[in-house]
């Protein structure tokens, strides 16, 4: 370090570049020492600083080498088994208030747990901190009241009072000067914590002993900006719970204290979570109790937050990722992943003399920090496989994991998971996949084509040494071989205490993290060791696993319902829980024969299993004890009751769904009970019965609120925006999740645009109240969720449903028409129709089982010649209660009057002409809608180009899908109707013996007159839809004009 770098772009005429140049002074310490993790150093011919540098107790120099010829360093790692010494651990929360003058956020209250010996390899102690300490002081437009100290007395709070803000940020200091904590436990206090504290220091000029936060001497000069400066708490180590329950806890809809507090504690802990609003925490000044409450609410979080700490064991998993990694300890609490694979496969290949890639440095060093966001927050829609969006591709993208096409559907037999223990690690081992093991072929010419592309990268590698084991799957196999190691120590449990048993479980688990990340240092393109080609090869095989397995499956005659990367799913048709684990035992050895290193082990059983699409299923697991009972749990994947951009009242009505389909009850009662559910549902909210904390929607902000471009369809965007602009504490950043819900605000804006906080809708005024969007919920949240669970199911549907909620089901209609006119497309093309009749429509479905398509079509209505009363028809026949039916064509629909229409042919077809000339006018006007009738009731015939060819997003709202509001489909089926109305032998034949019986009586009853005449009128009518529709040039397709183009005359 005492020598000038060399520059990075260094050429000669002997050599082409310098690798190492960029390296950090403390890499090439960890990597050349081979240090791994927190460990004793000897440290050999150093001398005391003359000037120093930090706040510790004793600095000291020395110089690396240890003599000019560089061959003995001072500094080795100690060979003596020493424990690691306890650290002081200080869990700190910050209470601020804006001035009301100055509108810049100002600290009030400090508050701090300690403890002088916390281990840091080992579970927490069972009181976790010692004691405490808790400063405050007053806002600058409040004082404090009298009496405060014995307030606090009487509830046996120590609180030290300070004049001023600026007393407050320096008795802070002095704490931390005096306790000197090795780690600094807090939530939000990297980005928000932080920030406030130099910020503060540097508005009130608290000068050099600001840094003593860290333990290096800083000058904070009041031109640089706090966001800029690197590692403020450098020597100290700094744990963020929010940063680590990110990668602990991944199904969390949200990571603020609050959520935590559910997720992580019991509770009797979760109760006490207090959270004070600014106006809340500006009144406590009127009492002295209040402020003790206040206070004491404080203390109470800041224990919260390191209960949170203990119960994940943030500090000992972190040490010993660390030691398998050998990077920093304060980088692992940061939640480096990345880093921890590059350092451990730097370690890995320098120990082998090999040179290995640099560090790349880019000029925006927040951006390439900045990890990828979860995507949860999309809607099925944009996530769904079969409906992705087209958009540019990056060029470092290849092929993922295989995902079979799902055999839809409610099982109730048992389903069988397998599942391949750590498939991609594996396949690395099966394959000796390593940089050392397979080298690139000669440049080839590339493909625009991304399936081409990516077979061009599997190709583009190829094995130079089968023989020699890879660094890269030997590292894996290190890692495994320990895990097992400690897993075999828990099980053995031999002479173990139950603090062994907890620091073993912990170096398990950081294992198994490491051992499943590694693959992935291969695919970031952030990475040192970033290699497309490798990561392409991997994923390939991968997908060629998945494939030989469903094949060995079927060749076994079981068969595949599903299958995802890495598991399959088999319908073993039996209700035997041995013989279903029998079975899976037989396919376990069949496709573990074929392979070295993969594994696949039988992961579940289902008892029941509803699989909606890829991704998206329910099921009921049935495990077997050793006292031979069975044990129950739901697991669901995918579904929207488990995502968090729903409210919570549609994952709680979605929840009671799947827990009524998966309880063995018969479909009719399944059916029934969600029936009733849902008619009370709709009654609650209308009535108000339902707390508002149930309409909270949880959105997560992908990037900065500043960064959007469109806000509009984005409600909790547009939330952050707004609250940013009027808060001035703190601001809402990437990564918040934002609760806000739907109001009626009295705008005509769309409900996108109408959310709230739930804190903005308790607050509002009398004169403008915010009032929840029931309709909303009802059509947007609890209508979507519950039907798409109930697709497989057949007795229901969207629009029965949207009237069991009380809306208005004729919404729904044209939606549910366009899926039945599918269905029934796919079942005229199965159907063998026996009749000689040449008919081109399917006949058997119009009052059949099948029907459902034909009750959205419009009935055939006409006003009597006589009295004027509208006539429906819907059927040749009419049947009464009474086991009697008889014919529309013999009695008008008002009873007084002796008209029939049987006697006004000529009238009958005329008004079926108008019918048809009035649908075939509504399908030529082709309007288009907006898909969203609750939110965009956006109607225009303005077809846009890109309609043609794909789905359009809706000019309106910009979310929705404009839809054609009646097109071909439902104008064929309208057709189809009316001609099949007049049919007397199709409807017949779709007739039970007992109706067949009740038209047969009616006609003996007849004349032979009038049943002739009712026979000869109906085929006359037939006739005329015929020659209707025989008209239009769609009805036939002339082939030799079809093909013209490709005959030529010689």
């Amino acid at each position: 370090a005492r020598c000038t770098s060399l520059p990075s772009d260094l050429q000669g005429d002997s050599f082409q570049c310098v690798y190492g140049t960029n390296q950090s002074v403390l890499e090439y310490v960890l990597i050349d020492t081979k240090l791994k993790g927190p460990c004793w150093l000897n440290i050999k011919n150093c001398a005391p600083v003359k000037t120093r540098r930090s706040w510790c107790k004793l600095e000291y120099d020395v110089d690396y080498y240890n003599g000019a010829d560089r061959q003995m360093t001072n500094i080795e790692i100690s060979t003596i088994n020493i424990p690691p010494p306890p650290l002081v651990a200080v869990t700190l929360s910050l209470v601020t208030l804006p001035n009301t003058k100055t509108h810049e956020t100002e600290v009030i209250c400090v508050a701090g747990l300690v403890h002088q010996q916390f281990p840091i390899d080992s579970a927490a102690p069972k009181r976790p901190y010692q004691n405490y300490f808790v400063a405050l002081t007053k806002p600058s437009d409040c004082i404090l009241p009298s009496g405060l100290v014995k307030a606090a007395e009487s509830q046996k709070i120590n609180i030290e009072t300070v004049p001023g803000e600026r007393a407050l940020l320096m008795y802070l200091i002095s704490k931390f000067q005096l306790l000197d904590p090795d780690v600094i436990i807090g939530h939000d206090i990297r980005m928000f914590g932080l920030e406030l504290f130099l910020s503060r220091c540097q508005k009130l000029k608290v000068g050099l002993t600001a840094s003593k936060i860290g333990r290096l001497h800083r000058t904070h000069d009041g031109k640089i900006k706090v966001s800029t400066i690197k590692n403020p708490t450098c020597g100290r180590l700094l744990c963020d719970i929010s940063i680590s329950a990110r990668e602990l806890l991944t199904k969390c809809k949200s990571y603020d204290l609050e959520e935590l507090c559910k997720v992580v504690l019991n509770t009797e802990q979760q109760q006490l979570y207090r959270n004070y609003s600014i106006d809340q925490t500006r009144d406590v000044f009127s009492s002295s109790m209040s402020i003790v409450d206040l206070m004491q609410a404080t203390l109470n979080n800041t224990s919260l937050i390191l209960n949170i700490f203990c119960q994940l064991m943030v500090l000992p998993l972190a040490y010993q990722l660390t030691c398998i990694a050998g990077n920093l300890l304060s980088r692992t609490l940061m939640g480096g992943r990345s880093e921890r694979n590059d350092h451990l496969l730097l370690h890995a290949f320098t120990e082998r003399d090999y040179i290995v890639p640099e560090r790349s440095i880019s000029s925006n060093h927040r951006g390439t920090l900045k990890h990828v966001q979860e995507t949860h927050n999309e809607s099925d829609e944009e996530i769904d496989d079969e409906n992705k969006k087209t958009t540019k591709t990056s060029s470092t993208s290849y092929t993922g994991g295989l995902v079979l096409a799902p055999k839809k559907g409610f099982y109730d037999h048992f389903i069988l998971l397998l599942d391949f223990n750590s498939l991609y690690p594996s396949i690395i081992q099966e394959f000796n996949v390593c940089f050392t093991t397979y080298m690139k072929k000669p440049t080839q010419s590339r493909s625009n084509n991304n399936t081409e592309q990516e077979q061009i990268d599997v190709d583009d590698i190829v094995a130079l040494d089968e023989t020699t084991k890879g660094i890269l799957p030997l590292e894996i196999y290190k890692l495994v071989e320990r895990r097992r190691e400690v897993k075999k120590l828990i099980k053995e449990k031999k002479n173990l205490t139950d603090e062994q048993l907890v620091q073993y479980d912990i170096r398990k688990k950081a294992y198994k993290l490491t051992a499943n990340s590694l693959y992935g240092c291969l695919g970031f393109k952030h990475s040192r060791f970033y290699c497309k080609q490798l990561a392409a090869f991997i994923t390939c095989k991968g997908r060629e696993t998945l494939m030989q397995a469903k094949n060995i499956v079927e060749r076994m005659n079981f068969d595949v319902i599903y299958g995802d990367t890495d598991s399959i799913m088999i319908n073993t048709n039996s209700t035997d829980y041995d013989q279903v684990m029998g079975i899976g035992t037989k396919i376990r050895n069949e496709i573990n024969r074929q392979y070295k290193h993969i594994e696949i082990g039988i992961d579940g059983v289902f008892k029941c299993m509803l699989l909606l699409k890829k991704k998206k299923y329910a099921a009921l697991i049935v495990e077997k004890t050793p006292t031979q009972e069975f044990i129950y749990k739901t697991e669901l994947k995918g579904l929207d009751i488990v995502r968090r951009d729903w409210c919570q009242l549609a994952r709680s009505i979605g929840e009671f769904v799947v827990s009524v389909i998966l309880s063995g009850q018969s479909r009719d009662d399944v059916l029934d009970k969600i029936h009733n559910r849902l008619r009370d549902l709709g009654d609650e909210m209308r009535t108000g019965k339902i707390d508002i904390e149930q309409y909270e929607i949880n959105r997560q902000l992908s990037k900065d609120p500043s960064d959007y471009s469109d806000v509009k369809s984005l409600p909790h965007v547009q939330i952050a925006v707004r609250f940013n602009t009027n808060s001035t504490g703190r601001k809402m950043k990437r990564g918040d999740t934002i609760s806000y819900i739907v109001c009626e605000d009295g705008t005509q804006n769309s409900a996108m645009q109408r959310g709230y906080l739930r804190e903005e809708i308790l607050s509002s005024s009398s004169s403008s109240p915010l009032t929840i969007d029931i309709n909303y919920y009802l059509h947007q949240q609890i209508l979507p969720v519950v039907s798409r669970l109930l697709e497989p199911f057949d007795g229901t549907d969207q629009a029965y449903l949207a009237q069991c909620l009380g809306l208005d089901s004729s919404k729904y209609k044209n939606r549910q028409q366009k899926i039945y006119s599918s269905k029934d497309n796919d079942n005229v093309e199965n159907n063998n129709n026996n009749n000689d009749d040449d008919d081109d429509f399917n006949s058997e479905l119009l009052f059949g089982e099948g029907s459902e398509a034909f009750k959205q079509c419009d009935p055939f209505v006409f006003p009597c010649i006589q009295c004027q009363t509208l006539n429906f028809w819907n059927a040749p026949f009419i049947f009464n209660e009474d086991k009697t039916c008889f014919s529309p064509f013999l009695r008008c629909t008002n009873v007084n009057c002796s008209s029939r229409p049987i006697d006004h042919v000529s009238y009958l077809r005329n008004r079926l002409t108008l019918m048809i000339n009035k649908a075939m006018r509504r399908y030529y006007q082709n309007w288009l809608r907006c898909d969203d009738d609750t939110c965009c009731a956006f109607r225009t015939r303005q077809t846009p180009l890109g309609i043609l060819h794909k789905r359009h997003t809706c000019t309106s709202c910009g979310k929705s899908e404009l839809i054609t509001e009646y097109d071909d489909r439902q104008l064929n089926l309208q057709l189809r109707f009316l001609k099949q109305l007049f049919n007397l032998d199709v409807y017949k034949n779709s007739l039970n013996r007992t109706k067949l019986g009740q038209i047969d009586m009616y006609f003996k009853s007849l004349s032979a007159d009038i049943h002739g005449s009712i026979c000869k009128t109906m085929n006359e009518l037939q006739a005329h839809i015929d020659r209707i529709v025989q008209k239009s040039g769609y009805a036939e397709v002339c082939i030799s004009t079809l093909f013209a183009q490709f005959y030529f005359n010689t």
